[in-house]
């Protein structure tokens, strides 16, 4: 369904804003820290590239988890957050519609954690996001969705 990447990547410190969100809540939340986001940085919606959209401590009980957007420029009203370096599992997501990406995005998270991941020598960190660039916009969108994984503790005891 989904080609998946692995990449190795190195540390990255991001600026941004952030707060709690849950599955239910992240519609709303994530165009609202975006706002807040141009707005601390005084810059037009989609100007801000690369764009990250990440989350992070996910709850599974609750659905409950740390949500982030931003970017790399720092700027004093803004939060850091580090990506650490590590692997990362990859896809790229076109929509159906330029402009229904939740679906498309939805659609991929569920098929990495439900079919891929379970087939791997590999666990979940807790942490993922979007990599919003230039490729996002236009006729021919795309989104990375990236994964951060390790082996799982049976593949480390026998290597």
């Amino acid at each position: 369904m989904w080609e998946v990447k692995l990449l190795e990547q190195d540390r990255q410190t991001l600026y941004g804003i952030a707060g709690m969100s849950s599955d239910t809540a992240q519609r709303r939340d994530i165009p609202a820290f975006s706002a807040k986001l141009y707005q601390s940085l005084d810059c037009k919606k989609g100007t801000y590239l690369p764009f990250y959209v990440v989350s992070h401590g996910y709850d599974e009980k609750n659905g409950a988890f740390m949500l982030f957007v931003g970017g790399k420029i720092q700027h004093p009203k803004l939060e850091q957050l580090v990506l650490p370096a590590g692997t990362y599992a990859s896809i790229t997501v076109h929509p159906k519609l330029g402009f229904l990406w939740g679906p498309a995005i939805g659609a991929a998270k569920r098929w990495f954690y439900t079919v891929w991941l379970p087939s791997q020598p590999y666990e979940s960190v807790n942490l993922e996001y979007e990599l919003h660039t230039e490729s996002s916009s236009g006729t021919h969108a795309a989104i990375d969705l990236l994964f951060a994984i390790r082996e799982t503790s049976e593949r480390r005891e026998r290597t």
